[in-house]
């Protein structure tokens, strides 16, 4: 494993989007972002078994889907954590206790 943790394929597709998006970076620039985390991290891939997980977590927990994807692909991957709970929706209406893990 790299230094930098295992991460699934949905944090590139967010990484990509928040890049594009909200720093308004251009894609030679994102690309530099991409291939850098990729350098530091391993890669877990978005599979069915991952979709069904993140459907049981979206309906239990207010994540956003995306969100709840990655946490899924932690739980499978055997993570002992994840990061995600602090990128929770931070939508008044959808309020939770950080304090708690996600799973």
């Amino acid at each position: 494993m790299n230094q930098g943790g295992i991460i699934s394929v949905q944090v590139l597709n967010k990484v990509t989007s928040v890049c594009r998006r909200k720093l308004q970076m251009d894609w030679v620039e994102v690309d530099a972002v991409l291939l850098a985390v990729k350098a530091a991290c391993d890669v877990v891939p978005l599979t069915l078994e991952s979709h069904q997980k993140a459907v049981e977590i979206a309906k239990r927990y207010p994540l956003s889907f995306y969100d709840a994807h990655i946490c899924a692909a932690a739980i499978l991957s055997g993570a002992k954590k994840s990061a995600v709970r602090g990128y929770a929706k931070r939508d008044e209406n959808r309020q939770r206790d950080h304090s708690q893990p996600v799973y």
